[in-house]
């Protein structure tokens, strides 16, 4: 049944990333531990993919609607080129799948734990990384058949960012050096050119905080009323336009 999951993953993750809008959602606790959870929605590629007959082997195999959740500890020790400090974490770690082919939707939710705020970018990289192993474990066998080559490693806009934390601080700040060589990353152009043609990337990202912030800088960032929450909505265009955009701090 995983398998299954990963392979109707795989198969819109790779046609249609272009389309994708990712959440990152942090809840953070005052000890500074907290949980990730990253919610991929590849729902707009559903009605493209209907158009392609895309969908067909789903729907053969009565995977129209789903509704699942499952824990990552058996996925753990399957799952290829993990590190054993990154296996402990996805041991701790579930992955919930919602499709409904009729109503055009489909979400998948990775959420991982951690100790510490300091942690946050690597259970990031981690839930990229996850995605990718998928497809590519999912994909080889199709790929090999079609004549072509399994995906390779998945390189996210958030690659390009520096996340640091300090009692009561999170922030994100641009690497300029890695960023200075982007034109060269074959998976950004290729989301560049796509997003020419009017398939935009959105990537949300929420903190929820455990007590109220007291400064919060950033030129897309937005605190809630309550001062617990904050929230930065940009999309592909502006990791190319104004990276700076992605860009925050927040003390607490």
């Amino acid at each position: 049944m995983k398998k299954t999951l990963f392979i109707s993953l795989a198969f819109l993750s790779l046609v249609f990333t272009s389309c994708l809008e990712t959440t990152q959602e942090v809840n953070l606790k005052q000890d500074g531990s907290g949980t990730l959870v990253v919610k991929n929605d590849f729902s707009q590629a559903i009605g493209m993919a209907k158009t392609m007959g895309g969908t067909a082997d789903l729907e053969k195999q009565g995977m129209e609607k789903m509704d699942t959740t499952f824990s990552l500890e058996q996925m753990a020790g399957e799952i290829p080129n993990l590190t054993d400090a990154e296996r402990a974490t996805v041991k701790k770690g579930t992955m919930a799948m919602k499709m409904d082919l009729e109503k055009e939707l489909f979400v998948v939710e990775i959420a991982l734990p951690f100790a510490d705020a300091n942690e946050l970018a690597a259970c990031n990289k981690l839930s990229a990384k996850l995605m990718s192993e998928a497809l590519k474990s999912s994909m080889g066998e199709i790929a090999g058949q079609a004549g072509g080559d399994a995906p390779g490693n998945i390189t996210t806009i958030d690659d390009y960012y520096i996340m640091s934390a300090e009692k009561g601080q999170l922030a994100k700040t641009l690497n300029k050096e890695m960023y200075a060589g982007v034109e060269s990353d074959e998976g950004m152009k290729m989301l560049q050119q796509t997003a020419a043609m009017g398939l935009t990337m959105k990537s949300n990202y929420v903190i929820n905080l455990p007590s109220p912030a007291t400064e919060v800088t950033g030129k897309s960032a937005k605190l809630s009323d309550d001062k617990m929450k904050v929230t930065i909505n940009v999309t592909i265009d502006d990791f190319f336009n104004d990276p700076s955009s992605l860009e925050y701090s927040v003390k607490y």
